[in-house]
């Protein structure tokens, strides 16, 4: 199990490789947030600020899908004057490469009110997708 979490008291950024049952402290400010173990579900309450509401996302980098798109809109364009139309092959094909690693791509489960992001846990695939109107019942 991993875990993703910005402190809420330094804005540090921590990730916790979770082996067996252990205090989660903030690897800079040291604040100790509590005890989470192997059995950790996604019906328990979040380990940060145990509230109890998760969605699932694809853990799949944007920027990386974003620059795959680019390169590709980039390589049709700048071909284009030499195959003409043919060149937005390459737009396809690296359309077709982001998708595909987007599909093959597993599902975290994200915290509603901290962000917290867990990994490598059971039942992600129960849990629902994001909806907007869960995350302004938690905002500020």
């Amino acid at each position: 199990m991993k875990i993703n979490f910005e402190c809420d008291k330094c804005q540090n950024f921590n990730q916790f490789h979770i082996k067996n049952k252990c205090e989660i402290v903030c690897n800079n400010c040291e604040k100790k947030y509590g005890t989470i173990d192997l059995n950790w579900n996604y019906n328990n309450e979040c380990i940060f600020c145990k509230k109890t509401h998760f969605y699932k996302r694809k853990n799949f980098n944007q920027l990386i899908g974003l620059f795959i798109i680019i390169l590709g809109g980039c390589l049709a364009v700048g071909f284009h004057s030499k195959y003409g139309p043919l060149s937005y092959i390459f737009l396809g094909v690296f359309s077709l490469l982001d998708f595909i690693l987007f599909k093959f791509t597993d599902f975290m489960g994200v915290c509603y009110s901290c962000s917290a992001e867990y990994y490598q846990i059971d039942g992600v695939d129960a849990l629902e997708n994001f909806e907007h109107h869960n995350l302004e019942m938690y905002q500020n």
